[in-house]
């Protein structure tokens, strides 16, 4: 059985890079960008770097929402 998963990250080349690390997997990735997606691993980026604090939780809760039934991670900068 394949897990779903979903993926928060918090801006766009963190999207991309966590992306990368599943290309040369069997399962399909998908970026989350407008609609609906169906893809195995699919990743949202949240773009909440330089927002204020209480966006950033909206759009992290948003994003959760939209990953619902899915084994989440979020990304985070070293």
């Amino acid at each position: 059985m394949v897990h779903k998963i979903g993926l928060i990250a918090d801006d766009f080349t963190g999207a991309m890079d966590s992306g990368a690390q599943f290309s040369q997997s069997p399962l399909g990735v998908h970026f989350r960008f407008a609609g609906q997606s169906t893809g195995d691993v699919e990743i949202v980026n949240i773009a909440s770097r330089e927002i204020k604090e209480a966006e950033a939780v909206a759009r992290a809760r948003n994003a959760c929402r939209l990953l619902t039934g899915r084994q989440l991670f979020k990304k985070i900068d070293s």
